[in-house]
């Protein structure tokens, strides 16, 4: 430390600090030395200890003690082998914390917050450590997060394993925001999501009808659904038909989303010879399913006022929003103006449509697949969750597109 500093602990060693009661702390976390400081009135505190070029040698920021806290947004403040134990974990509602957390880490973090309410976490998608971090208090085998309802997943999804022992009763709303680390899903217990009314799955994976299908199944009481696919549209079309086959899957959704990845589409039919040469003759060249999407739509719509399934012992919910979103391939302009003119005399059921083409892209880094990250950093009552929750590319009650109202 150079002479001319005056250590952080020093300036706020006064009287009035016991009265704080919000926090934030932004610096290197060789710079942080409040480890003999209490704020005993914090209730909620931001904490980002990103290291600076400088700092070669991995450290635990020196973070005060807190004993009230209840909403945190935690940055850069472990390490692959340990945490800070004297933070309250039990007594938090609210919870971010990043960067990169390895899923034994979070695991071990996670089991310990048991009166939370909403979590959301960045946590990384490299290697496989599922261990929890060494020299610590043990973690419980078992843990019942009987308030969270809401749960948000950065860069990776969660595994059977970084679950284990955990319950989730109050779990409605899951946002799963993963690079190219797979489709990471726990289908060995689907009771987890049973409860779950609305699901974001969005991968930087290559995602299909095989990886999809088995999650839906998982979620049966969705009213909200947004996810990514790239390839057997159809397949996935005739799941969320309402009748096909005389399934009547996922009929509760109001709001569906699908961004399509379209690389393996086009929009006119194809010869054999043709999708060969391009991709082989495991994974051809397909023309676009307009007439099963379509179905769909009209399954959810058109059918559902007419009547159609007015025997059948369920109730269906009819489709009130519709976004599609595509990807920046040349191609993918024509499949979006095809899909309008298909579907825009639905809007007579009452039904908001938004079909969005690559033009629309611009300026938007998520829908390839890129986890959303908070550009700044706030208390969670001031809305620091809008880096998430305000986003364009995966809101479902986005305005229509231009010809496509919602009036006859």
């Amino acid at each position: 430390m150079a002479d001319n500093t005056i250590p952080l602990a020093q300036l706020l060693n006064r009287p009035a600090t016991l009265y704080v009661k919000r926090l934030m702390i932004v610096g290197d976390p060789l710079a942080v030395g409040l480890g003999e400081m209490t704020f005993p009135n914090v209730t909620s505190v931001v904490i980002n200890c990103e290291s600076w070029g400088w700092n070669t040698t991995p450290k635990l920021p020196d973070l005060p003690s807190l004993p009230n806290v209840t909403k945190a947004i935690f940055a850069n403040i472990s390490h692959d082998e340990y945490f800070p134990l004297h933070i309250p974990w039990f007594q938090l509602t609210h919870l971010f914390l990043g960067l990169s957390l390895p899923p034994g880490q979070w695991t071990a973090i996670f089991k310990l917050c048991v009166s939370l309410q909403r979590g959301c976490f960045h946590l990384t998608s490299e290697g496989e450590d599922l261990e929890p971090p060494v020299s610590q208090s043990p973690v419980p085998e078992e843990a019942t997060l009987s308030q969270l309802t809401e749960l948000a997943f950065l860069n990776s999804g969660v595994t059977t394993e970084s679950l284990r022992g955990v319950t989730m009763p109050a779990l409605t709303k899951l946002q799963v925001f993963s690079r190219w680390n797979g489709v990471t899903w726990d289908l060995a217990h689907p009771e987890r999501y049973t409860n779950l009314t609305h699901l974001t799955f969005i991968t930087c994976s290559f995602i299909q009808a095989e990886d999809l299908i088995p999650i839906f199944k998982t979620v049966p009481h969705l009213t909200e659904l947004f996810f990514k696919i790239s390839y057997h549209f159809e397949e996935v079309f005739k799941y969320l038909t309402i009748g096909c086959d005389g399934k009547f899957n996922l009929r509760a959704v109001k709001a569906l989303g699908i961004y399509m990845y379209t690389e393996r589409y086009r929009t006119l039919e194809l010869g054999e010879e043709d999708a060969a040469q391009e991709f082989g003759d495991s994974d051809p060249l397909l023309p676009f399913p307009y007439r099963a999407f379509e179905d769909l739509v009209a399954s959810r719509t058109q059918a559902v006022h007419r009547g159609d399934f007015s025997s059948v012992p369920y109730t269906i919910t009819p489709l009130q929003h519709l976004v599609i979103r595509m990807d920046d391939n040349d191609w993918a302009k024509d499949i979006a103006r095809t899909i309008r003119e298909d579907i825009q005399s639905f809007s007579i059921y009452g039904l908001t449509v938004g079909v969005f083409g690559p033009e629309e892209l611009q300026g938007r880094q998520c829908l390839g697949g890129e986890a959303p990250w908070p550009l700044i950093y706030k208390h969670w009552d001031e809305g620091f969750m809008g880096f998430v929750d305000d986003l364009e590319e995966y809101s479902l009650y986005t305005k229509a597109t231009p010809n496509l109202g919602t009036e006859p």
